[in-house]
């Protein structure tokens, strides 16, 4: 119930995301709500969009705004 706003994806590393971010599919969850975004994270995440994998909670298009918890 904590107030969010979207954020570019590269801004968000040590923040916590407001949202599930979920590799789709099969639907697994790679992070949850309120779970810190570390730089790993962001890497794999850029890589699987580089790869054309789609990823829910995280806008298709540059520079990827994610929400995150304020």
């Amino acid at each position: 119930d904590m107030e969010s706003e979207l954020i570019p994806l590269k801004q968000a590393v040590g923040r916590f995301v407001g949202e599930f971010i979920n590799l789709y599919p099969p639907g697994v969850p790679l992070l949850v709500p309120g779970e810190k975004l570390q730089e790993q994270q962001y890497q794999r995440l850029m890589m699987y969009m580089e790869q054309g994998l789609k990823i829910q909670g995280v806008s298709e298009t540059a520079p990827f705004p994610v929400r995150v918890l304020k």
